[in-house]
């Protein structure tokens, strides 16, 4: 995640040198990843989440009670942890403005001197879009008709093939499985079309 291999999900060079320093404890730095897990958890419920997802390689049952227990202690100050988690990108894109007194996120937007341009393959795939993805597309009857004669067939593999790469070209696509948005709104790919 810290090169990037993992669409939206970042661990900034500033966390990952953290984390190399945990890991050179003897216990390559299990204590610190399960301290973290219980501050994020008491940080997580203090700003309102009703529960979270604990997991991780060879965790335990006596791993996941002591983060939820431990979790409830820090509860008590989970306005304390907040800087603990401030990894920011160095130049992320952030819609709301930062309090720097909490380190949490105001509800004012940030002032914005201009709008982020789009890309070239925002274009295509808007193209695309309003050409045959939407019932009312010019070519929205005729693609439906083909994705849903090739399905299942030995056409299927290539089709799938010729998509994504149009999809890399166009929004360095990496087969992730999110979906891919285009106007503001997320489309499922040609072979769920209804």
């Amino acid at each position: 995640m810290n090169r990037g291999g993992v669409p939206g999900c970042v661990v900034t060079d500033e966390l990952y040198r953290v984390y190399e320093e945990e890991a050179k404890r003897p216990d390559k730095g299990k204590s610190a990843r399960l301290t973290r897990a219980a501050k994020l958890v008491a940080l997580l419920k203090g700003i309102g989440y009703d529960g979270v997802h604990i997991g991780g390689p060879n965790l335990v049952y006596e791993d996941v009670e002591w983060v939820i227990e431990k979790g409830k202690e820090f509860f008590l100050n989970w306005e304390e942890w907040v800087h603990e988690f401030s990894f920011p990108q160095k130049y992320g894109f952030y819609i709301f403005q930062k309090d720097r007194n909490t380190g949490l996120n105001t509800e004012v937007p940030v002032n914005r001197l201009t709008k982020p341009r789009k890309s070239p393959g925002h274009a295509i795939m808007r193209f695309f879009h309003h050409l045959m993805f939407t019932p009312d597309a010019p070519l929205f009857r005729p693609a439906k008709w083909f994705f849903k004669k090739i399905e299942g067939t030995r056409l299927e593999g290539p089709v799938t093939e010729w998509e994504y790469w149009i999809k890399f070209v166009s929004s360095r696509c990496r087969r992730c499985g999110d979906l891919h948005p285009v106007g503001g709104r997320l489309y499922l790919s040609p072979f769920t079309m209804p």
